[in-house]
């Protein structure tokens, strides 16, 4: 027996708990709720996201085998942007993650939490903004009927299958009313979800969001487009931030199925104070060559101005760059999909350059 463990038995007190045990976790938590209290507003609130996280690790367990620094840094993450990871508006995932010890040089596989917004979240970021009356969004599945229509007088219906098995999914669609009466509508098919599963680093493997909740990616991508269309939102705008770093499109280490937080002075964390994986290890992220996996994508239209050179599709920037690699990035986009993300990328410039990115997408992809 240790003999920390021994002298604590001798002085009567009670052994602490493991650090890697739920029990554990829960004193850790317990004790850390005033640093949530600024965030979530008051102590009910602190109270109730605790218990949430509590339940959350209790159904999945490999939560306690985590990095506890990154466990924590995702449940920070999760309180500054007001969502509770129950699986509903937001939750907690975890990613084995490379690092080698700067003491030893071995690489290790790290088990690292990671906070990600659901559907859920998204939707209440919407209503939060206080510009939206009413928001639908869901799946389409194989064997449901599904009717959409753009012109002058736009059609949507959707009429679910009662069948046990509706099949794969094979679009998703969000309607959004705006509080003047406003009516949004945005749709995307399998082709095009696919494309951006394509430009996303956690698009495979076993922990992907993607393999998981394959259905939430495709709702949460149409509400991401479908913001193109709205007013600026600052909540729904860091939401989206945050999903695209969680989901490997803002810029992040890429790791095959694995997302890993940017290195230290990386600008698409400059934003962002939840520590790094260096931060959280005291190792070093090893990058690793992305396994290649066979991907759906609708096929690149030519464009009339400025083509791209023949190649791989350049990455979409990561947050924080300025107007002028963003202008390039555009530019350099082969399809509709990557300068979409391009244009995600643009939602932190100020309004003159944002309008100005928006104006050279519908330049370039008016079709």
């Amino acid at each position: 027996m240790p003999s920390t463990t021994i002298n604590e038995l001798r002085r009567g007190d009670k052994p602490e708990a493991p650090p890697n045990s739920y029990e554990g976790l829960k004193r850790q938590l317990e004790g850390s709720k005033h640093e949530f209290l600024p965030l979530l507003g008051s102590q009910a609130n602190v109270d109730a996201f605790v218990r949430v996280v509590l339940n959350a690790v209790l159904a999945n367990p490999a939560l306690t085998t985590c990095n506890r620094r990154s466990l924590i840094a995702a449940c920070m993450k999760s309180a500054m942007d007001g969502l509770m990871p129950d699986a509903r508006e937001a939750v907690l995932n975890v990613y084995n993650t490379k690092v080698k010890d700067p003491q030893t040089g071995r690489e290790n596989w790290v088990p690292m939490a990671q906070y990600l917004p659901m559907v859920g979240g998204m939707i209440k970021g919407l209503y939060e903004s206080g510009l939206v009356s009413m928001v639908d969004a869901a799946a389409v599945f194989e064997k449901d009927r599904f009717l959409f229509r753009r012109g002058d007088a736009p059609v949507l219906e959707h009429e679910p299958t009662s069948e046990d098995d509706p099949g794969r999914v094979k679009a998703a669609y969000v309607v959004v009313r705006m509080t003047s009466g406003e009516l949004k509508r945005e749709v995307m098919f399998r082709r095009d979800i696919e494309a951006v599963r394509a430009v996303s680093k956690s698009g495979t493997g076993e922990a992907s969001p993607w393999v998981k909740w394959y259905d939430q990616q495709a709702i949460k991508s149409v509400i991401k487009r479908a913001a193109k269309q709205l007013p600026r939102m600052d909540r729904l705008d860091r939401l989206i931030a945050h999903d695209n770093e969680a989901i490997g499109i803002a810029g992040q280490t890429g790791l095959g199925d694995i997302v890993a937080p940017a290195a230290p002075g990386v600008e698409s964390l400059a934003f962002d104070p939840s520590p790094t994986v260096a931060d959280l290890t005291g190792a070093e992220v090893v990058k690793e060559k992305e396994p290649v996996a066979a991907r759906t994508s609708r096929p690149r239209p030519k464009q009339s101005t400025s083509p791209a050179a023949e190649g791989p599709a350049p990455p979409p920037p990561p947050m924080g760059v300025t107007y002028a690699q963003l202008e390039e990035a555009m530019n350099a986009a082969p399809d509709r999909d990557v300068a979409d993300q391009v244009l995600d990328r643009g939602r932190e410039l100020p309004d003159v350059e944002r309008e100005d990115l928006a104006r050279l997408y519908e330049t370039r992809f008016s079709d």
